[in-house]
């Protein structure tokens, strides 16, 4: 549902100038609708508002961000629902099935004037940064105190700087992801819901930051357990990868590169195999989709070879060039098509090659 979601989002909305979201559909289940919204709240930072059709009448749940009452909003419309009660952050409502294009476009409208860019900007409110010896089993099980957490007492959220990935796999049908997170000698487990390792654009090896919510997990056994709320990539990892795309881009503006700034920059002949098999691999005969961070890192972590991101980037300028594959930006993901019965390639034929040896 969330994914069906996301599709009629990107459809009827626009995800960039729109302040708020409403969306409808016959066939999804009212008993879920507000766990939904609150995952694109979150993923938005917009407010929120999604509808089960069921003939002349739409039912559903709101979710809001912090400083827009929805209640309030609701209230205000001159589209206004037939029923509709709750608070500040979340609400449910009754319309006319009749009245949704109008309700759409009259909330729309309100958040717009009452809603900045910066009020859309995804925040995560964290409690206070820990160090992982700290996470104890005694720590986390006298957490239970904070209990019943919720509305107007969430849950605390926990900080932690520079683990590194020591696995990272899948679950759930790929739509999860478990961890194990390391420093100095202390291991965690983690589990990050809603997002694959490939969504996350995340490796082994990557040093990582994170928030998280700490639990107790009794699956076989009593253990501490991390519910990721949020994973990037640690400052040292994404100074590393923006000074390394800031050369590629110093080239591709024909600015004058040193001796080492090109070895740094052109791939060697085993890389650039590497890369094109993995490509050939993965792609099924289908494009593929990624996050060119998590792309270079997984080629790293699979070739053996020091790839960068720039490496990897002008790697595709030049199977791009000389007629393999074609490479166009999606939002902060690149999509790759390999191009089919594309003749063999000679490297030596490169003229981006041949500018950096």
């Amino acid at each position: 549902m969330l994914g069906e979601a996301i599709d009629e989002l990107n459809a009827a909305c626009d995800p960039v100038r729109d302040r708020a979201f409403v969306l409808w559909h016959k066939e999804w289940h009212h008993g879920i609708l507000g766990i939904v919204a609150s995952r694109l709240t979150d993923r938005y930072a917009r407010p929120v508002i999604l509808l089960s059709v069921d003939g002349d009448t739409a039912k559903g749940s709101g979710r809001s961000i912090r400083g827009f009452n929805l209640y309030d909003a609701l209230a205000a419309l001159p589209t206004r629902p037939k029923q509709f009660g709750g608070h500040e952050l979340a609400a449910g409502l009754t319309i006319d099935t009749a009245s949704l294009d109008d309700f759409r476009r009259d909330f729309r409208d309100y958040a717009g004037s009452r809603l900045t860019e910066e009020d859309c900007v995804p925040c995560l409110d964290v409690d206070c940064e820990i160090e992982p010896d700290e996470l104890t089993l005694d720590a986390v099980q006298g957490l239970s105190l904070l209990e019943p957490t919720g509305m107007g007492n969430p849950e605390p959220v926990f900080f932690l700087r520079q683990l590194v990935i020591r696995s990272i796999s899948p679950i759930g049908n790929n739509r999860h992801t478990r961890m194990k997170l390391e420093r100095a000698g202390c291991t965690l487990s983690c589990v990050y819901f809603g997002k694959n390792p490939a969504e996350l654009g995340l490796g082994e090896g990557d040093s990582v930051d994170i928030a998280a919510n700490a639990q107790i997990n009794d699956f076989r056994g009593r253990n501490v357990q991390l519910v990721l709320r949020e994973a990037r990539l640690s400052a040292v990892e994404r100074l590393r990868d923006a000074d390394s795309r800031a050369l590629y881009s110093r080239f591709h503006a024909g600015d004058p590169l040193t001796a080492d700034e090109r070895r740094m920059l052109c791939p060697n002949r085993p890389e650039l195999v590497a890369i094109w098999r993995y490509l050939a691999s993965q792609s099924g005969g289908q494009p593929l989709t990624v996050d060119p961070v998590w792309l270079y890192r997984e080629l790293r972590r699979v070739s053996r070879y020091p790839l960068s991101l720039g490496k990897l980037l002008l790697s595709l300028d030049v199977f791009s060039e000389l007629g393999l594959l074609a490479v166009e930006p999606d939002g902060d993901r690149l999509r790759i098509a390999l191009i089919p019965g594309a003749p063999k390639a000679d490297l030596n034929n490169s003229a981006i090659l041949a500018s950096l040896r």
